[in-house]
């Protein structure tokens, strides 16, 4: 049977598999992360009414800065490692395989100072940390059709990359003894790599562009939270982050003619709500619950789905996400504390827009973390965590701009996800 015409559809809707390729190594919920810094993370990222640290309550929820012993900096990096691997098949041309990212590790910093104003309500804070992340790179493969060469309907070598940073500058005012609220604009800067762009039209040949540019853009937003004491040992909390609005991603790529092209492309980051809960005075130990709720299906480049009469992806057809944390965190000596976390999340990609996401192994529900904090003198404490995402694997058939492909399959697997952190906390 002739490849090049049994797969030659492909060359329109496989694409897609690279419209966000986001293997995010921060252990995400969808795209967000779960934490940030060391002891924000160890205790699976949960902050909204408890704290660990100035850094997670500067990311979680602005109004917990007031709870921050203290004055606080904060200064931790963190080191992702994450295999994924990218397969598809194609029975009516008989081929079946499969490729390996070989994507390099990722380093995440975080950067967390917080103080209070001498007798007054006020407390501020600011905030510099990567909110996002990930790299991947499918070489062409002869067997696994959606990375067979373009001549032959598939994309070739796919390769995705992004790096968001946030800086939150934060203030917090003590309403009342039990109760702070917080506010803080959020002002971001991001890096997106997609190859090939399949976010612009097909060309005549019905390939997309490629030796595609990283584009930089920047982009801003707002967080609001509330603190509420119940009393000595029980506080609840709220959290509002409002979309991240990004101005448009602009793009120059090569076609195959060998002329340049220029694309822009419109890419959102969700609005999520937070609920939490926090205990403590239990033998030591500090106990928080946070629930989130992330509206992927509003975000641009998340919500939208399928394709437009020129071949172009709308977007990855994101469902919205609930999510649920559970941390502690242990005082095993005045010095020496220990921190464990586990968190939870439905996943944005249903089977039906799979191979919209083939390149995009946001698939991970589950993350296991743990980590230690110890006092090296009275002003300086040393912060581990290792966080842990079991494998996972999420299969599903080709949709085309014609309807499910027969007799075609994608999966995308996280084969492991492992990161370490480690970060100071200064008292001064």
């Amino acid at each position: 049977m002739d490849i090049t015409n049994a797969s030659r559809s492909w060359k329109k809707y496989c694409c897609s598999v690279v419209l966000m390729m986001m293997p995010i190594p921060l252990f995400a919920q969808g795209v967000a992360i779960t934490g940030v810094g060391p002891s924000n993370r160890a205790v699976g990222g949960v902050g909204v009414a408890m704290t660990t640290d100035a850094t997670g309550a500067l990311h979680t929820n602005p109004a917990t800065i007031s709870s921050v012993e203290g004055n606080e900096a904060d200064l931790g990096l963190e080191m992702v490692w994450m295999n994924t691997k990218l397969g598809s098949s194609l029975s009516s041309v008989g081929l079946s395989g499969e490729v390996e990212s070989s994507a390099d590790e990722l380093y995440v910093p975080s950067l967390g100072v917080v103080w209070g104003a001498d007798d007054t309500d006020w407390t501020f804070g600011v905030g510099a940390f990567g909110v996002a992340g990930f790299s991947a790179d499918y070489e062409p493969s002869a067997t696994s059709p959606i990375s067979a060469p373009p001549q032959f309907g598939g994309l070739g070598n796919i390769i995705g990359s992004m790096r968001m940073f946030q800086v939150v500058p934060t203030v917090a005012y003590q309403v009342s003894d039990d109760v702070s609220i917080g506010f803080a604009p959020t002002l971001s800067i991001a890096q997106v790599r997609i190859e090939p762009m399949i976010f612009g039209p097909a060309q005549p040949n019905g390939t997309y562009t490629t030796h595609v540019d990283e584009s930089t853009t920047y982009g801003g937003g707002f967080q609001v939270g509330v603190l509420w004491k119940y009393d000595e040992n029980i506080q609840f909390g709220g959290a509002l982050k409002s979309p991240q609005w990004f101005e448009d991603f602009d793009y120059t790529s090569m076609t195959t003619a060998g002329g340049s092209r220029s694309d822009s492309i419109t890419i959102e980051y969700p609005m999520i709500a937070s609920l939490g809960v926090g205990y403590s005075g239990a033998c030591g130990w500090t106990f928080g619950v946070d629930t989130r709720y992330f509206f992927y299906s509003d975000a641009a480049g998340f919500g939208d789905a399928g394709f437009r009469p020129d071949g172009s992806s709308r977007g990855l057809g994101w469902d919205n996400v609930f999510a649920v944390a559970v941390g502690a965190e242990y005082a095993i000596t005045d010095d020496l504390q220990w921190r464990v976390g586990y968190s939870f999340n439905e996943n944005p990609i249903s089977a039906a827009v799979v191979s919209l996401n083939a390149g995009t192994p946001l698939i991970q529900q589950h993350g296991i973390s743990t980590g230690f904090g110890y006092r090296l003198t009275s002003d300086t404490t040393l912060s581990l965590a290792t966080i842990y995402v079991p494998s996972e694997k999420l299969g599903g058939p080709l949709q085309s701009p014609f309807g499910e492909v027969p007799g075609s399959e994608v999966e995308i697997e996280v084969d492991y996800s492992f990161s370490v952190a480690a970060g100071v906390s200064y008292q001064f």
